[in-house]
């Protein structure tokens, strides 16, 4: 951010200084009682004009004007002092008497130069910059001036050049003005800093870092130029490279108790932002963040903050954090649309790396949509658009997107650098190298771009000229990518991989070896490429005979954690054939027992089927593929047994293989966490379903499974939450069939009320009946969950509406309709509808193959309403059935037993009143 200078008018200070000029002193003559009227109105005049009164001033001026003998100097003194009054609610009569007094002939010199630079600031505050600039000029030729008062020409009129862009021209004028003697501080001040503020727009800085410094030397400078001159001081040490100069003007500013708080503010901001640059993500998260939360800060520097702070916040993995600060902006009322517009777009890109492109969509979507968004911010939702779009396969749309900021005219350097690189790798990702190669090409030409845009275009040009048939030039762009300086990892590791491959087209197998060793040896590659790279080394040791080297990177692909489950399937598959190739008749034996195993399995007979997977785990030298299968398998059938300790430990065993497939790391991670589950080990049963849900390939309807079973295993956990999180991640899950959608969002409802947000839930099921043609299993449960939500919130009527839809509704669940009935009558009771109540308690009780913890509530509920009707021999009949029911619950069976022994002592003090006793 840069402080620049607006027209300052120093005429409040001159217009006094020349007022006590033009009087004259007390001892040149003897004064009349007319000469002290009006001297005294004047003075009063003055004072007035001074303290704020300029109406009142000026109708005083006037009336010295009107009056007839005055002596000119005192006219002169009346029309200056009116037309400082009028100068801005009436410059047309200002101008009026700024004329006639340059029209005097009998002013002083001074007062003649004075007037002009007063009517040149009427005419360039009214836009009329070529009268104001003739009369500076004027005033400036007079002879006889005062340099005090010639400088305040000079002054002016740079001010006036400058506005029109005639940047030669005021730095002159404010040369001129420095080189007078006895220049006031105030006009110095501000000529050093303005001619600074047209030395650094024109890429002058050391002249400019010169002036500001001038102006810090100033001891009597204002306060407020001495701030803004060590704001742009700094400025100019960060533009020209030297941040630690520019953080010790910043914070000697901070630190500075008479600089303003709103020269703070702009400070902070900047040395935040140099700090983030440096990588100090304390200090700047520091300097931002005192930025918000000081009270004083206006809503613009705080939406800035907000932004800049969440930047950071997403880039060092603090994701809430993150999301926090840009929703904080975009709820701000005031806030300016360019950092909506940017909190936006940052929000996007937080989305895409949550993995949540639909959103990420909408956020872009809503910066196009903002009235009067710049374009800078446009064009960077665009961009941002463009490459969500090429995730989730919308390539022709990405290619719109890419184009379109291409075509704008004021898309920064910047997005048309993104949206180059993106275009040309989309283009050779979709088989169009022609198309690429142009746009790739122009990135390159781009002398400032990003170095991992031109490592990205290196790349992506290989790809397109090798499509091309062009290998010549991929090898030379493969090699550029490889020798660029700070080549980002990703880039550098594909582009040695592809060159490899290059190298073993052409024969030269040494130097494919060496490009894929250098590629192994990089600590930061991505998996996924380090995989390739061991597995086709692996490929070039076995065909140059040492099988020793390639076994040993065969097996090294396979702990790779990111490797891709086809790398992995082509690493077993070419490990176990050359094992099979060392010793045929191993692998094979161990291959056959296994299929026996699992036969026998299937057949029936468990304790056979064990001997033979013990079997086969006990080989020696047999792939981990096959030893995890068998642990596997025998870990199934103890935890078909029911032998949980057994088959933990064969899972477990299974897991610990470092090579074992990802089907069987599936399968056995599940079986495990189901085990774990059933034991109470929740925290083990939610690691194996994270494990699970790390693996990478995992389907989208698998994953969305996983996620729901994960929630339940969180909400039995207490962990509200995070099964909210699981289930919404789920419900949100791009691919994945509208009916796991819904379960998703209806567990989420489900875990919202167990966590008491009522409310949030009752939306949830609401918006569930709403999706046309959902199951009647998830349209019953979303009722039946949704009466209960109502009840909770004492809307009985919406309750029982719900509950009478759900009994209606053909095919449910007998557990359900007896649940809802039971519910429905509760309501009922709670109104003291005991008709109704019983009804619907007696539908419960007479429901057959009723759960019986329903039915005994049901009972009891029944009892108590015949107990209220004072039918004590209905009550007492139903608490009995409770406890004559072989498996009602113990709590249940309680309160009945406790019932009955109150109706009975009731009953025998009725029947001893009755009896007269």
């Amino acid at each position: 951010m840069k402080i620049t200078r607006t027209h300052k008018n120093f005429l409040p200070t001159c217009f006094f200084a020349i007022a006590a000029l033009t009087a004259p002193p007390a001892w040149a003559q003897p004064v009349s009682p007319f000469i002290q009227d009006v001297q005294e109105r004047l003075d009063q005049g003055f004072m007035d004009a001074q303290t704020g009164e300029a109406d009142k001033a000026a109708s005083a001026f006037s009336e010295i004007i009107a009056r007839p003998g005055i002596p000119p100097d005192m006219r002169a003194r009346a029309l200056l002092g009116r037309a400082f009054c009028l100068r801005s609610t009436d410059p047309k009569r200002a101008l009026g008497d700024y004329t006639v007094l340059v029209e005097m002939p009998e002013i002083a010199s001074d007062t003649r130069a004075f007037a002009l630079i007063s009517r040149g600031g009427v005419h360039f505050r009214v836009g009329d910059t070529s009268k104001a600039l003739a009369d500076y000029s004027d005033a400036i030729a007079l002879a006889g001036v005062s340099s005090e008062t010639r400088a305040q020409a000079f002054h002016d009129r740079a001010l006036a050049h400058g506005s029109q862009g005639g940047v030669q021209n005021a730095i002159e004028d404010y040369s001129a003005a420095l080189a007078l003697p006895e220049v006031a501080v105030e006009i110095k001040a501000s000529a050093l800093f303005n001619r600074g503020v047209h030395y650094e727009s024109t890429g002058v800085l050391p002249k400019a870092q010169d002036d500001y410094s001038a102006v810090l030397a100033l001891p009597e400078a204002p306060v407020a130029e001495r701030a803004r001159a060590l704001v742009n001081r700094a400025n100019c040490y960060k533009k020209s490279g030297d941040t630690q100069k520019a953080l010790d003007d910043f914070s000697t500013l901070i630190a500075s108790p008479e600089m303003p708080s709103s020269i703070k503010v702009v400070a902070r901001l900047i040395r935040g932002d140099i700090a983030a640059k440096r990588g100090d993500i304390q200090a700047a998260l520091s300097d931002f963040s005192a930025v918000i939360s000081t009270s004083a800060t206006p809503e613009a520097s705080r939406a800035q903050a907000l932004v800049n702070r969440g930047t950071i916040y997403g880039k060092t993995g603090m994701s809430s954090a993150a999301e926090a600060d840009f929703n904080a902006v975009l709820n701000m009322p005031d806030a300016p649309v360019q950092y909506k517009a940017a909190a936006f777009v940052y929000r996007g890109q937080h989305q895409n790396l949550a993995g949540n492109p639909q959103k990420a969509l909408e956020d872009f979507n809503a910066v196009l949509a903002l009235p009067n968004a710049p374009d800078a911010e446009k064009a960077n939702a665009l961009v941002n658009r463009g490459i969500t779009y090429g995730w989730i396969g919308e390539k022709k749309l990405a290619l719109e997107d890419f184009s379109a900021v291409l075509d704008m005219p004021g898309a920064p350097d910047q997005a048309r650098a993104m949206a180059l690189v993106n275009r040309g790798v989309t283009y050779a990702g979709t088989g169009e190298p022609q198309k690429a190669i142009p746009d790739l090409t122009a990135l390159l030409e781009i002398s400032d771009a990003p170095k991992e845009y031109r490592a990205n275009a290196f790349l992506s040009l290989g790809i397109a000229h090798e499509q091309t048939g062009d290998t010549q030039a991929a090898f030379a762009d493969y090699t550029a990518a490889i020798e660029l300086l700070d080549s980002p990892a990703e880039y550098k590791a594909k582009a040695l991989h592809n060159r490899a491959l290059i190298f073993i087209g052409k024969g030269q197998i040494k130097e494919a070896e060496n490009d894929l060793s250098a590629l192994i040896a990089m600590p930061n590659a991505p998996d996924a490429v380090k995989a390739q790279a061991i597995l086709n080394r692996g490929i070039i040791y076995e065909k140059s005979g040492d099988r020793k080297k390639a076994q040993a990177d065969y097996a090294a692909t396979l702990t790779v954690p990111g490797a891709s489950n086809p790398i992995k399937t082509q690493a077993l598959k070419a490990q176990n054939q050359l094992k099979a190739r060392e010793n045929p008749d191993l692998l094979k034996n161990a291959l056959k027992r296994l299929e026996q195993a699992a036969s026998i399995a299937r057949g029936g007979d468990t304790q056979k089927a064990i001997l033979e997977y013990s079997a086969v785990i006990s080989l020696a030298d047999i792939p981990d593929e096959v030893k995890a299968r068998a642990f596997f398998g025998r870990g199934r059938i103890y935890d078909q047994a029911g032998k949980g300790r057994e088959a933990l430990s064969d899972y477990s065993a299974a897991m610990e293989l470092p090579s074992i497939p990802d089907e069987v790391k599936a399968q056995t991670l599940a079986r495990r966490r189901a085990l774990y589950q059933k034991g109470g080990d929740l925290k083990n049963a939610i690691a194996d379903l994270t494990a699970i849900l790390g693996m990478p390939g995992l389907p989208p309807e698998a994953r969305a499974s996983t996620l729901g079973t994960r929630g339940l295993a969180f909400i039995d956990a207490g962990d509200t939450q995070s099964a909210i999180a699981d289930f919404t991640a789920a419900s949100e899950l791009p691919g994945v069939p509208e009916a796991i959608r819904m379960d998703a969002r209806l567990s989420r409802g489900l875990a919202l009320a167990s966590g008491g947000d009522v409310r949030k839930a009752l939306d949830e099921f609401t918006a569930i009946l709403a999706v046309p043609g959902i199951p009647e299993r998830l349209k019953s449960q979303a009722l039946f969950h949704r009466s209960s939500c109502y009840a909770a919130l004492a809307n009985t009527q919406k309750a029982i509406d719900d509950v009478t839809m759900l009994v209606e509704t053909p095919g449910i669940p007998t557990a359900m309709k007896t649940w809802a009935l039971y519910n429905r009558g509760s309501i009922f009771r709670g109104t003291s509808d005991q008709i109704k109540a019983i009804a619907d308690f007696t539908a419960v009780i007479e429901t057959p193959f009723v759960p019986a913890v329903v039915k005994s509530k049901a009972l009891i509920a029944r009892a108590a309403c015949y107990e209220k009707d004072e039918e004590v021999q209905k009550a007492l009949r139903d608490y009995t059935a409770v406890t004559a029911m072989a498996n009602a619950p113990e709590e249940e069976r309680a309160r009945a037993e406790k019932a009955i022994k109150g109706l009975t002592a009731l009953e025998r003090q009725e029947r001893r009143r009755a009896s007269g006793w």
